[in-house]
């Protein structure tokens, strides 16, 4: 679980701005929202709200987290090539700075990264058993014309000399931790990188198809009948009347598939010969009514009903596996009420997961039902053009306060300036 990210001149966030997954010493929804780890001397949230308005650095913020965890599992690097970072526009010429701490396997780890658009600057590990951190391995980079050489620490990598000396020659373009994956080797920066590769599930952005997804590894898995059930419970839990879920897969010839002319284009542009026939999969969801039973295919359902079906597959990851994931503005095609179930029942359900969302809807800040403050953060710009993140508990406000309407006269964070259209000179409506 994440405890703490930091992030300095990456897109809109300018200047540095941290995340907290720290809980405060409310005891409100304890039982559903805190994983404690009492040797660590930490309590984490397992759900966090980031909430703003068009063009703050919501989406930012999880896109830097995003671009961490593929940095760090790139599965490869070419010299030539810059690092893929985007600053701040304004700001190019100056370093980007990144620092998560993390939990994982009852150990904390602090990964630390500087790089810009040609190198990595530096990058440190380190971790704690609840104590100080000691350092596992650090890396410096020095530049002297068009020469880029590092100054290597490994004190506490559990590493041999020749493996040592191979990471040393890791390009400057590559993080210590993804060239790792290439040599036999169990120790702490190997624990390191497992925490991403296993843990950190990549963003979810509206337009992020996730039905292949779920009938994969869910819907279609050997555990399929019992992942099913659970499928269909949720859906009628949240007032659907699906009754059966069905994956139907057959061979079909290439133009019937759905994506055909933009597999001919892929094709094309690839070389590739385009085969006779490929595999075509249809999912129909059962409907039961007083009058009988009919099927419809899920294209043909209502888009509330598809976004859910696709989350579906994160209440049944984040309950099996620890998980953490990040949802931009989840409320894309879903019912308020729908909304409020999905994070009710990923709150009752999950186990040392966490789930990071962005959100535009000002109704989730009046779930004061479900939503605790210290798990809300507000995005604003700021007069130099960058991203401010704030915590609701940095300001003076009760639990039984409409964060919503707080937020919509202005008194938290920003809010769109819309009174010109809707009011007269005068003020009145």
């Amino acid at each position: 679980m994440i405890i703490r990210f930091k992030v300095k001149n990456f897109r809109s966030l300018r200047d540095e701005v941290c995340l907290d997954f720290r809980a405060t010493e409310s005891d409100m929804f304890e039982e559903y929202y805190i994983q404690e780890y009492p040797e660590l001397n930490l309590r984490l949230l397992k759900m966090t709200m980031i909430y703003g308005k068009n063009a703050s650095g919501k989406t930012n913020t999880i896109r830097a987290i995003e671009f961490l965890r593929n940095f760090i599992l790139n599965k490869g690097a070419d010299k030539d090539k810059p690092t893929g970072i985007t600053p701040f526009d304004l700001d190019r010429s100056k370093d980007t700075y990144f620092e998560i701490e993390y939990v994982y396997e009852n150990m904390v780890y602090k990964y630390e990264l500087c790089l810009n658009t040609k190198m990595i600057v530096s990058e440190h590990l380190s971790r704690s058993s609840g104590k100080e951190y000691e350092k596992i391995y650090y890396r410096l980079g020095e530049v002297s014309g068009s020469d880029i050489s590092y100054h290597y620490g490994w004190p506490g990598s559990e590493a041999n000399e020749s493996l040592r000396g191979n990471l040393e020659l890791t390009i400057h373009t590559q993080s210590i931790l993804t060239r790792l994956k290439e040599y036999h080797y169990s120790g702490p920066m190997q624990e390191a990188y497992n925490w991403f590769k296993n843990n950190m599930a990549p963003i979810v952005m509206p337009q992020t198809d996730l039905v292949p997804w779920n009938v994969e590894k869910f819907l279609s898995s050997t555990e399929g009948t019992n992942l099913k059930d659970f499928y269909v419970k949720q859906l009628q839990n949240a007032d659907f009347i699906v009754s059966d879920i069905e994956v139907e897969k057959k061979d079909v010839p290439f133009d019937e598939h759905p994506e055909a002319e933009i597999l001919k284009l892929w094709a094309k542009e690839m070389e590739r010969e385009l085969p006779e026939q490929v595999q075509r999969m249809d999912i129909f969801l059962h409907h039961t009514i007083a009058d009988g039973n009919y099927r419809l295919k899920l294209s043909e359902q209502s888009q509330g009903t598809i976004r859910f079906l696709e989350l579906c597959g994160f209440l049944c990851w984040m309950q099996k596996e620890r998980k953490t994931v990040c949802i931009d503005e989840i409320e894309r095609s879903m019912h308020e009420d729908l909304i409020k179930y999905f994070l009710a029942t990923y709150l009752s359900n999950s186990n040392e997961s966490q789930l990071v969302f962005t959100s535009q809807n000002t109704s989730i800040l009046n779930m004061n039902d479900l939503i605790r403050h210290d798990a809300i953060w507000i995005t604003d710009r700021k007069s130099n053009g960058g991203t401010e993140l704030v915590r609701l508990t940095d300001y003076d406000i009760d639990d039984d306060h409409l964060i919503g309407e707080i937020y919509r006269l202005g008194l938290i964070g920003g809010s769109p300036n819309i009174g010109g259209i809707l009011r007269g000179e005068n003020g009145k409506s």
